[in-house]
């Protein structure tokens, strides 16, 4: 089975187009603990600059948030329905053009797996890693600064879409998704194959 770690393409940049901006009342919602959102306010006003076309996985200034357009949501939710949660929200463009784009949703990851090979995994050594103790979490997640990720393929099981414990801010997708998404001609989106073992 493999298995990818995928990212935006959008340039995080203030000034680039599709980079969304979230109001402060938002930074009380923490999206990497693999838990529903009970208190989601559905009328939660983003920013950025829009152009045309719209962007289907666009760029969010919150460190490990990822955002969907609607047809990317579809998709998601006709491979994943069990493991997102998805949290509608409403753009206002930044931009010289004022417009509201409505339908884009926050994707909230719900299944957070034990996967991570610690053998076979090589951990980055640097600032934010103890050299007595490499594998010693640098946050409360348990996450590690990774050179090189492999993950357990049967602690996988059939999951299309998690994060996974060592590396909480990594969303990881299937192939059958990928493939799916690639066939849909998504933007946006750009996909890094990594190891199972």
């Amino acid at each position: 089975m493999k298995c990818y770690l995928f990212d935006t393409t959008v340039t995080f940049d203030t000034g680039k187009p599709w980079v969304i901006r979230f109001p402060a009342s938002c930074n009380r919602y923490d999206l990497n603990l693999g838990k529903r959102v009970r208190t989601w306010n559905e009328d939660v006003i983003a920013r950025c600059m829009v152009q045309d076309p719209c962007v289907d996985f666009p760029c969010v200034v919150v460190q490990d948030w990822d955002a969907a357009s609607p047809r990317l949501q579809d998709l998601l939710q006709s491979h994943a329905a069990r493991d997102i949660q998805l949290l509608p929200f409403t753009i206002h463009s930044s931009g010289a053009e004022k417009r509201e784009v409505p339908g884009y949703a926050l994707v909230n990851y719900l299944c957070k797996i034990d996967c991570l090979d610690r053998v076979r995994s090589v951990v980055k050594t640097g600032a934010w890693t103890d050299p007595a103790n490499p594998w010693l979490p640098y946050n409360h997640y348990g996450d590690v600064v990774l050179k090189k990720v492999v993950l357990e393929e049967k602690k996988i099981g059939d999951a299309p879409l998690f994060r996974f414990l060592g590396g909480s801010g990594t969303p990881v997708m299937r192939e059958d998704l990928k493939v799916a998404i690639e066939e849909a001609k998504v933007t946006g989106i750009r996909f890094e194959e990594i190891e199972t073992a």
